[in-house]
């Protein structure tokens, strides 16, 4: 059966809402970072529960987000939150859930 997936994206000064996304349904959000200052995070709901991961750690992502042109991909799967990979081509630099 189809399930859907909750997301509710945040920065400590931004709140991009919350989504309801069915499989194949994407959302996004923007934002201009400050220095290495830049930290973002998602609730999913995901498996009849809430977890958390970290969508933009300015330590982490500048380098591989400037890869993908400024375009941070994510992808939630089994596995976790796995980022888009612009050399492989695919969603598979995962990260673990935050809780």
């Amino acid at each position: 059966p189809a399930t859907a997936i909750k997301v509710h994206c945040k920065s400590k000064n931004d709140d991009m809402g919350e989504h309801t996304l069915w499989n194949g349904m994407h959302t996004t959000f923007s934002f201009r970072w400050f220095w290495s200052k830049t930290f973002f995070w998602c609730d999913v709901f995901w498996n009849n529960r809430w977890v958390v991961f970290d969508a933009y750690v300015h330590s982490r992502d500048v380098n591989r987000c400037l890869k993908n042109h400024c375009d941070c991909k994510w992808a939630i799967t089994s596995k976790g939150p796995c980022f888009w990979n612009q050399e492989t081509q695919k969603y598979d630099l995962c990260e673990s859930w935050r809780n």
